[in-house]
């Protein structure tokens, strides 16, 4: 590159103006993410805390029954007496899904919900996962942070 020539001091320069605001712009979300679970998380800790009578029950039928049961109801009422509906600030109930054969489990809950002006649907939720192997982007969703064990996703 010949820095000599104008269109290539341009175009160097274009290109540098462009990396600097591609990291300014990932700095600005990264803390932005940050400040949101820092500002919540007392509330988020009452929801995953309301999980840990869940959670216990779905590791003792994994003890009894080497892989974990198809549904949440499986566990009732040996396991657990009820299922406990996660407390406020969250959006409903717990959803429950198998993966790898039954060998391991993930168990979300919606926190937000909602639709960006464009149509897009926009959501927010914790997830736990007894491997705590979470993906990094599950689309349409990526991690915000983590919260002790679980892993809070945002679109």
């Amino acid at each position: 590159m010949n820095l000599a020539d104008p269109a290539e001091r341009a175009v160097f320069i274009g290109l540098g103006a462009f990396l600097l605001v591609v990291l300014v712009l990932a700095m600005v979300l990264g803390r932005r993410d940050a400040r949101f679970i820092r500002k919540r998380r007392r509330s988020l800790g009452m929801v995953t805390g309301s999980a840990d009578p869940i959670i216990d029950a779905l590791e003792a039928w994994h003890l009894s029954n080497v892989l974990y049961p198809e549904t949440l109801e499986a566990l009732l009422p040996e396991y657990i007496f009820r299922i406990p509906p996660p407390p406020l600030p969250s959006q409903g109930r717990w959803h429950y899904v198998v993966l790898r054969h039954g060998g391991v489990y993930e168990l979300r809950v919606p926190l937000t919900e909602g639709f960006h002006p464009d149509g897009a649907e926009l959501w927010t939720y914790l997830a736990y996962r007894p491997d705590r192997n979470y993906p990094n982007a599950v689309i349409p969703a990526r991690i915000l942070g983590r919260l002790g064990k679980w892993a809070l996703y945002g679109a």
